[in-house]
C-alpha cells in the first residue's frame, strides 16, 4: 500500500518534470518518476535522456529505502541550472541533493544506483559511468564553491572535472572532490576522502580496493 501511495503522490511532479524537459514522444512514456518529497528548487536547466529504448519509470528520483533513514520525512533537493543527462536506468534515492550550476554538466550512465542522503554539486562536469553504485551520505563536488586568489588576484582553485568509472562502488560517507578520476571497478571504502587520482607506481589502477584519507590500495584485482 505504501508503494501505491508514494506513486500516486508522485504523479503531479512526474508529469511536470517529464513534459517540461523531454520531447513529447519521450515524455508521454513517463520515463522519469519524481517523488513528491523532491523539492524542485530551480528548474532552469536542461534534462536529456539518450537511452536507445525509453521505458516508463526507468529513472526514479527520491525513492528507495535505507533502514537508518526516515523515508517519509527526508526531503530530496534538485537545483538545476545547467544540464543533466541520463544514458539509461538510474535510481537516485530519497533525501539526495543535486545542485547543478549554470555551467555544470552532470551525466549518469546506465544502471546507476545512489542509495540515500548523498549530495552532488556540479559546477563544471561530473560523469558517472555505467553500473556505478554510490552509498548513503556521500558527497561529490567538482568545485570548492568559493574562489581562492593569489597575490596577483588570480584564482588558484578552479573547478575540475570528476570521472567515476564503470562499476565503481563508493561506500557510505565518502567525499569525492574535484579533479578525481576513479578507474573501472574501483571500490572506495566507507569514510574515504578522495581529493586526486589514486595511483600506484605512477599509474592509475582498475579493480582495486581503496581506503583511508589519503586513500591507499588495500587489495588489487577485486570484483563486486
Amino acid at each position: 500500500m505504501r508503494k501505491l501511495y508514494l506513486f500516486i503522490r508522485a504523479i503531479p511532479k512526474t508529469l511536470y518534470f517529464n513534459f517540461k524537459y523531454l520531447p513529447f514522444k519521450k515524455a508521454i512514456k513517463l520515463p522519469i518518476i519524481v517523488s513528491h518529497r523532491v523539492w524542485l528548487m530551480e528548474t532552469k536547466g536542461r534534462v536529456s535522456l539518450t537511452a536507445a529504448e525509453i521505458k516508463p519509470a526507468m529513472i526514479k528520483i527520491g525513492f528507495g529505502e535505507v533502514g537508518i533513514f526516515d523515508q517519509m520525512k527526508e526531503r530530496s533537493v534538485l537545483k538545476l541550472e545547467g544540464s543533466m543527462m541520463f544514458q539509461g536506468r538510474a535510481n537516485i534515492g530519497h533525501g539526495c541533493k543535486i545542485c547543478i550550476g549554470s555551467e555544470g554538466k552532470l551525466t549518469f550512465g546506465n544502471e546507476i544506483i545512489i542509495t540515500a542522503e548523498s549530495s552532488i554539486i556540479c559546477n563544471k562536469e561530473i560523469y558517472i559511468a555505467d553500473k556505478a553504485m554510490i552509498s548513503w551520505e556521500t558527497l561529490i563536488m567538482d568545485t570548492d564553491l568559493h574562489p581562492i586568489y593569489d597575490e596577483s588576484k588570480n584564482v588558484i582553485n578552479s573547478d575540475e572535472k570528476i570521472e567515476i568509472g564503470e562499476k565503481v562502488w563508493i561506500g557510505c560517507r565518502c567525499t569525492i572532490l574535484k579533479g578525481v578520476k576513479l578507474e573501472k571497478g574501483s571500490i572506495i571504502a566507507a569514510g574515504t576522502t578522495v581529493s586526486k587520482a589514486i595511483k600506484k607506481e605512477g599509474q592509475e589502477k582498475e579493480n582495486c580496493l581503496f581506503a583511508g584519507s589519503p586513500p591507499k590500495i588495500l587489495r588489487e584485482r577485486v570484483e563486486w
